[in-house]
């Protein structure tokens, strides 16, 4: 409960106990003693944790009862997801102190100032945030399939998106971390790497003394290269895909890697258009000016091609673009409740769901009489898996000519 300041506290109560008086409410800690005044009922001293975990006070012998509970903060229903979020908090922290900054260099659960948004860490001289996000606490499922216990956590499908929103308005770049990507051994150092990153702890490596590879790199040694260093891994591959790379000069190491195919565009005049599937940098390194070596060499074989930028990847916009979109967050289906596991959207259409768990669709009849398939949120639901939503895209546009996606701008 750190992350409920004074105010939040003193408007709190305000809003379960109208007639309580709390204008002594002073404390450092929510366990620290605080002092309410009732004027038929006296005086009377809780701590702030006990006041939320109760739906009523007992001032000397008379009992108010809260007016509003709805706003009571409730404990987390699934323990181990609550314990992988203290100990990611933890060793997020002690990976900070490691790199070299001090607990006065950054701030911890920091509220945005006129948002209603918390960040779990904060360094003001990188203007950069840090956010461990919990998959329990800001799915968007609240459907009849939904375990109650659960559905209380629902949050607008559009959440993350204006946390990302209300950073971005104040000139902070956030790097947003799933749980769902921290309990998989193979992420995690791809996430430290990332933070290293955006604190400006990696080696920098200058693009002048670095070389263009087209194709050097195999289809096969690019997806190993891509699982290793970037944190959603190689993804999709398109139509004539073709891998660039950029070496150093001196060892022909690889530092970056670059996979551009031909995509099929429904919506957009139903046309194959020039698609950047990913891109990923060695972790440890920063190429200064790679990217934009790569991208002007794709540009010379591609002419106009787009790529799509995770708004929470905690990184900055390609250099040459003719202009860009916002896209609307994607959604995962996240099993909240037990192991984390999870799907990304791109792989649940409902033929292959039902193969892969082995539970049949079903039909369902409405009000009106009209029978229908299930639908995939119905079906994923009812297996026990939230939606969780991520933060959008930004459509990137390379080249003379703009590439549109068929998506609506916003």
């Amino acid at each position: 409960m750190s992350q409920y300041t004074q105010k939040v506290v003193v408007e709190t109560i305000n809003k379960m106990y109208p007639d309580v008086d709390t204008r002594d409410v002073v404390f450092t800690k929510v366990r620290d003693n605080i002092i309410l005044h009732h004027p038929e009922y006296g005086t009377i001293e809780r701590t702030p944790e006990s006041i939320f975990k109760s739906s009523s006070l007992n001032f000397n012998g008379t009992r108010i009862k809260a007016v509003n509970t709805d706003i009571i903060p409730k404990k987390q229903l699934n323990s181990k997801a609550a314990k992988i979020a203290r100990e990611a908090i933890n060793e997020i922290e002690q990976f900070l102190l490691i790199s070299g900054l001090t607990s006065e260099d950054y701030i911890k659960n920091y509220t945005l100032p006129d948002t209603g948004y918390t960040i779990s860490f904060y360094i003001p001289s990188k203007n950069y945030g840090i956010n461990f996000n919990s998959a329990l606490t800001c799915h968007s499922s609240d459907t009849e399939y939904v375990d109650p216990k659960i559905k209380k956590y629902c949050k607008s499908k559009d959440y993350n998106y204006n946390l990302w929103k209300a950073c971005n308005d104040k000139n902070i770049i956030v790097f947003n971390i799933y749980d769902f990507y921290w309990v998989l051994p193979e992420k995690k150092p791809i996430i430290m790497s990332k933070i290293s990153h955006g604190l400006g702890k990696d080696k920098k490596v200058y693009a002048r003394k670095c070389r263009v590879g087209i194709d050097e790199i195999s289809i096969s040694e690019s997806k190993d290269l891509l699982n290793d260093w970037h944190i959603e891994g190689a993804g999709f591959y398109y139509k004539d895909s073709r891998v660039f790379s950029l070496h150093d000069k001196d060892t022909n190491e690889p530092l970056m890697v670059a996979v551009v195919g031909r995509y099929f565009e429904q919506g957009s005049g139903d046309k194959f258009v020039n698609k950047l599937g990913r891109i990923a940098t060695k972790r440890g390194i920063t190429v200064v000016g790679g990217l934009s070596k790569l991208t002007k060499e794709i540009i010379k074989k591609y002419g106009n091609f787009h790529y799509l930028i995770t708004l929470s990847s905690g990184g900055s916009s390609l250099n040459h673009s003719e202009g860009s979109r916002l896209i609307g967050p994607r959604y995962f289906w996240v099993d909240v409740a037990n192991s984390l596991t999870y799907h990304p959207r791109n792989y649940c259409q409902k033929g292959v769901l039902q193969k892969h768990f082995g539970k049949p669709l079903w039909d369902v009849t409405e009000e009106n009489g009209k029978v229908r398939q299930c639908t995939e949120r119905e079906y994923m639901e009812s297996l026990g898996f939230c939606r969780v939503f991520d933060h959008g895209l930004k459509e990137v546009f390379f080249g003379k000519e703009h590439i549109g996606s068929g998506v609506k701008d916003e």
